[in-house]
């Protein structure tokens, strides 16, 4: 999985990910339960000929390490899952 970032800026991040989506829409939902994002979501101009992009806008703190807390949130709640699999 490639990450190509478009856009970074303190209040707003965007970027695509070359060969992979399924990331997406628990991103944008951790991102969404957040109370300094003002905006999450992602779109793909075109299926077969363009990659999807995610973007995410702030009110308060820094896109990037907003998305970034995220992104490590739900790891954790991944690997909770797979450890209560796992017993």
């Amino acid at each position: 999985m490639e990450v190509m970032i478009i856009k970074n800026t303190k209040k707003e991040f965007e970027f695509e990910i070359i060969g992979d989506k399924t990331i997406f829409n628990p991103l944008k939902q951790k991102l969404l339960e957040n109370k300094d994002v003002e905006y999450a979501g992602w779109n793909v101009e075109h299926p077969l000929l363009s990659n999807p992009r995610f973007s995410v806008r702030t009110k308060n703190g820094e896109a990037r390490e907003i998305l970034k807390n995220a992104i490590a949130e739900l790891k954790k709640d991944i690997e909770d899952v797979r450890g209560q699999l796992e017993e």
